[in-house]
């Protein structure tokens, strides 16, 4: 995304651009004068829900899934100590990815309109003399294959972790292997039919 919009990489640096927009959206509609939705709040308070919040939204980046991996294996391994803040950080991340948890149906459908996405922003690149970014590419990439990586070697060892961390939930977690095996009855024609 940054390689196709530089003005966000111009507005926000190169890491979690996309990310930190949303916090200033989120905040610019909380504090417009027609909803005033943090009104009540005082200064100290205000900043320290900003912060919160902020903090959760920056949670949602890809490129911070590895250290977000690497606190929840400490936590598991109760090296770390849990905390609130970083509790809502990964509720937003499992929610953030939730689509490979729905039922196959939806799932797939998601994974088609994701997949769409991001090949339309390969394409982008491409029409614009820029490297593609090796999951954008549809020259080398397939939308089955994208899905299964995505579960097999990110998402799917992350929310494994996470049942882990929140045993209660894993049912909700078990999802993913069952979307998973689902793939391997599909090729890029049939997923689309």
């Amino acid at each position: 995304l940054i390689k196709s919009q530089p003005e966000l990489w111009e507005l926000y640096g190169e890491s979690c651009s996309l990310e930190k927009h949303h916090s200033l959206r989120a905040f610019s509609l909380m504090l417009h004068r027609e909803v005033e939705l943090l009104s009540g709040m005082d200064t100290a308070m205000y900043y320290r829900f900003r912060d919160m919040v902020t903090k959760i939204i920056l949670a949602t980046d890809m490129s911070r899934h590895a250290e977000y991996c690497g606190k929840v294996e400490q936590l598991v391994a109760g090296e770390a100590g849990r905390d609130v803040q970083h509790e809502m950080e990964l509720l937003i991340k499992c929610a953030d990815t939730s689509n490979v948890l729905r039922p196959r149906a939806t799932a797939r459908g998601w994974a088609i309109k994701i997949g769409d996405e991001f090949f339309a922003q390969g394409d982008l690149e491409r029409s614009m003399g820029l490297s593609v970014t090796p999951t954008c590419d549809r020259k080398k990439q397939t939308l089955v294959g994208l899905q299964k990586s995505f579960i097999d070697y990110c998402i799917g060892p992350f929310f494994d972790s996470v049942a882990r961390l929140w045993p209660q939930a894993q049912p909700c977690f078990a999802q993913v292997w069952d979307n998973r095996a689902g793939w391997d009855d599909y090729d890029d024609d049939a997923v689309v039919e």
